[in-house]
């Protein structure tokens, strides 16, 4: 079998220790893939430890201290980020809104990760009518706006955290699978999936064992683009009050129960508004950094814009 046949797919084999030094290398010297992953592991990291490092309960309320400003505007030491309209400490609420949003993320992205890649793999190998449902399914679903959908089912269900996972997972299997399905009609007909086949393999083997590695860089990217989007679907929802419902936090609602203050106390919105900016921001930094770092060709291309110097004229 010739290497030249071979079809060139991004991969990224996690599995070996030289693989994972190079990935920690490249994404040292890289500017914005390291900012976007510093930014979203601290982030990350603050949502799992917030029992631990939030100042206040951020249920408890203190109407005495309300609509305190933040420090570095007049406020005090006590509460570094302000209170809310009931005294609320708003650091304290920042964090367990991280806790929401991070977990709804998470969620949402490994339950229509893991459904939309096997819809992929089963539409693009077993092909004809399979394909034909499969996608007919998920283009009716992305012909309808995905929101409306989601506040239907929750004006009709009620709002709660795991009906919000449920709806966004919905929402969002189609992307993987189309992805998915694209790469794998990509390889259907490869030499190595052919000789696979030949040696006896099943067609789950086939899509387990040779074709679903071949996936691991596409699908890792589109991961974590889909988890800055489910954050900001997420926030939408609990603004609108389908969401997350009081006295629990959510990012998304700390904005709407502020937006009455927004004059006379501007830090309840803008800064629960920076923190879901910052931590997109950081995702799709992230993301596209990882697009680069496991496609060959624009890896390629991106040193070459980097080492390419203009020719001095020779007069």
């Amino acid at each position: 079998m010739s290497d030249a046949a071979l079809p060139i797919v991004p991969t990224l084999d996690v599995g070996e220790p030289r693989q994972l030094s190079a990935f920690g290398r490249a994404l040292l010297r890289s500017g914005t893939g390291l900012f976007g992953a510093i930014v979203l592991g601290l982030i990350v990291l603050s949502a799992i430890l917030a029992p631990l490092i939030s100042p206040y309960d951020p249920t408890k309320q203190d109407l005495s201290a309300r609509l305190t400003p933040p420090l570095f505007f007049g406020g005090s030491t006590e509460h570094i980020l302000g209170t809310d309209q009931l005294g609320r400490d708003l650091l304290s609420r920042l964090l367990q809104g991280a806790r929401v949003s991070i977990a709804v993320g998470l969620f949402v992205v490994l339950i229509a990760g893991i459904f939309g890649i096997a819809m992929g793999l089963l539409a693009g190998y077993r092909g004809k009518f399979t394909d034909s449902v499969i996608m007919r399914v998920a283009d009716m679903q992305l012909a309808f706006p995905g929101i409306l959908l989601a506040l239907v089912i929750l004006y009709a269900l009620g709002p709660s955290m795991r009906l919000v996972i449920i709806v966004l997972s919905i929402n969002g299997w189609m992307i993987y699978a189309r992805v998915t399905r694209s790469f794998v009609l990509s390889l259907r007909k490869s030499e190595y999936i052919e000789a696979a086949e030949i040696s006896g393999a099943g067609p789950f083997r086939t899509m387990w064992r040779h074709i679903l590695p071949n996936l691991t860089s596409p699908l890792l990217t589109l991961g974590v683009l889909e988890f800055a989007r489910i954050i900001l679907a997420e926030a939408a929802l609990s603004f609108l009050g389908y969401g997350v419902q009081p006295p629990d936090a959510s990012w998304g609602l700390i904005i709407a129960q502020g937006q009455d203050y927004l004059t006379s106390a501007w830090w309840i919105v803008v800064i629960p508004g920076i923190v879901i900016s910052i931590t997109v921001l950081s995702a799709n930094l992230l993301s596209s950094w990882l697009r680069i770092y496991t496609d060959p060709k624009q890896r390629d291309r991106q040193r070459g814009w980097k080492n390419w110097q203009p020719e001095k004229d020779p007069a």
